[in-house]
């Protein structure tokens, strides 16, 4: 470090945590760096970074026809959205590419991959972003 004696060098941490916490799972504080006789103390306000798992709501639910998925993430990019069934299984993938944006809403309309109609019954909606961060929540077809 000692080329950097008269320069600002600012060391930035960020941890993050598993998707059951709505925000950061912890943090590094009162960091100090021996310089020799040089000694700065810097008060910063803590950043407490904007990180949770993505948010997902279904509407209506129970539905028939067709139900709307409204979705939020942290940051733009990857976007995964899936549908499955009772027993773990995928029957539709709704969307598995880049976004733009970090909320959007994505139509179900209670159809397998190939097209056909799914069975009246209970269904996992699964959205995931970039970062393998993940949220499910339940909806009901009925017919």
């Amino acid at each position: 470090m000692l080329p950097y004696t008269d320069n600002y060098i600012q060391f930035r941490f960020f941890f993050g945590s598993d998707a059951n916490l709505s925000q950061g799972g912890f943090y590094v504080d009162d960091i100090t760096l021996d310089m020799g006789d040089i000694v700065t103390a810097v008060q910063m306000q803590p950043e407490t970074p904007a990180v949770f798992a993505p948010r997902v709501n279904v509407y209506p639910n129970p539905f028939n026809p067709q139900t709307e998925i409204a979705w939020e993430i942290t940051k733009a990019g990857p976007l995964n959205i899936e549908v499955y069934d009772a027993r773990g299984l995928l029957v539709r993938r709704l969307h598995d590419g880049l976004v733009v944006e970090t909320r959007g809403t994505q139509l179900f309309d209670g159809r397998n991959d190939q097209g056909g109609r799914l069975a009246s019954g209970m269904y996992l909606i699964r959205v995931r972003d970039g970062y393998g961060r993940e949220n499910t929540s339940r909806v009901s077809l009925v017919k």
